[in-house]
């Protein structure tokens, strides 16, 4: 078999565990469940993956390099680094919401995957970190930000998405109400008394108070 065709399989395979431990405990998908949905024998899915640990890592390492591009092209977009961290936050919000069942099954204890998957979550969050702090840094160096730890609020950022999809408050208006959270920290104020108006942004990411 051509090594094209090769590839387009096990893209295929991929995009099919993506989906399946985006919506289903990691417990509850099962190899001849991936085969079946990507329409190929399961001696065929063992060569491609030994173990279903094996198959979950490579479609989250896939999974989180996608959103690691998306990211670093809304990074690069025109317009006030204030606003593409809103849609940086968004669309980080969104992706890793999708990946709850997957993120809950890393956390969790027992009969998951082991601590080789918390290593690749951990380098995915990583990459992702590194785009968000660009950015922020940025908005320091052009004055948006009242803020001269560009990690310490990439990190907090990155840990607030990360708990709101562990625990299911990924959906609706929540990434705009993250946002603001978040975002009440950054935003440079021109208003001595801002902050007495504004008692829910008292949750400062490295910001001038």
């Amino acid at each position: 078999m051509k090594a094209e065709t090769l590839e387009r399989r096990r893209r295929k395979v991929l995009d099919v565990a993506a989906t399946l431990f985006a919506s289903e405990d990691y417990a509850r998908v099962h190899m001849e469940d991936v085969a079946l949905a990507a329409d190929i024998a399961k001696p065929t899915l063992y060569r491609y993956f030994p173990t279903k640990e094996a198959l979950f890592m490579a479609a989250l390492e896939q999974m989180l390099g996608e959103l690691q591009s998306k990211v670093a092209t809304l990074r690069t977009e025109a317009g006030s680094a204030e606003a593409r961290l809103r849609r940086t936050i968004a669309l980080i919000h969104h992706e890793i919401g999708a990946l709850a069942p997957a993120l809950r099954a890393i956390e969790g204890e027992g009969s998951g995957p082991s601590e080789d998957s918390r290593r690749m979550l951990r380098r995915g969050m990583r990459d992702l970190r590194d785009e968000v702090v660009s950015l922020i840094e940025e908005g320091n160096r052009r004055g948006e930000f009242d803020t001269t730890d560009a990690q310490l609020a990439a990190l907090a950022i990155l840990g607030a998405i990360r708990m709101a999809a562990i625990v299911g408050s990924g959906t609706g208006g929540s990434s705009k109400r993250l946002s603001d959270l978040l975002l009440g920290g950054l935003a440079r104020r021109t208003d001595p008394g801002a902050s007495l108006a504004r008692p829910a942004q008292a949750l400062a990411i490295g910001g001038a108070s």
